[in-house]
């Protein structure tokens, strides 16, 4: 999609016509029927390695308030390897509310015995308004993380998303 950034457009389209998006939905609700738009999403990329866990993104706003990439529901966490992009609500205008951001680990539904996450998190991103990717956020970072545990991300320059 970043190849192509007109495809972020049909994408909110198709959400629209559908009814499941909407410019003034909540950004908090555990399992949205309508979600809100693209732009108000922060986006995180990483190379997942899990062994009986999953792994969900996270931002923190800047009123202190964690927002996950799964609405609390573990059937929207992530369950397999490779590279994913994540996407995050935080609402409108996404890059003046973002204080902290990153990756935890969450034991998997019916683990035995303790799992793990190697997360090789590489970037993290919102939409312009011409819903075009936007700057990395984020310096590039390796962690191997029990269930429980949490990366934080460290800002790509200037100390500050």
């Amino acid at each position: 999609m970043d190849d192509r950034p007109w495809a972020y457009r049909v994408m909110e389209n198709e959400l629209a016509a559908e009814g499941r998006i909407a410019a003034d939905a909540p950004v908090d609700e555990r399992w949205p029927k309508v979600a809100p738009d693209p732009l108000s999403h922060v986006f995180l990329e990483a190379r997942l390695r899990l062994d009986r866990a999953v792994a969900v993104a996270w931002v923190t706003d800047r009123s202190g308030r964690r927002r996950w990439s799964h609405y609390g529901q573990m059937p929207l966490a992530i369950e397999r390897d490779g590279w994913v992009r994540s996407a995050v609500a935080v609402g409108v205008d996404p890059l003046s509310q973002v204080a902290d951001m990153g990756w935890a680990c969450l034991a998997a539904p019916d683990a035995k015995g303790v799992g793990s996450c190697e997360i090789e998190a590489s970037r993290a991103f919102a939409l312009t308004r011409e819903y075009r990717p936007g700057a990395n956020l984020v310096a590039p970072g390796r962690f191997m993380l029990q269930p429980g545990g949490e990366a934080k991300l460290e800002p790509a320059a200037a100390g500050r998303f």
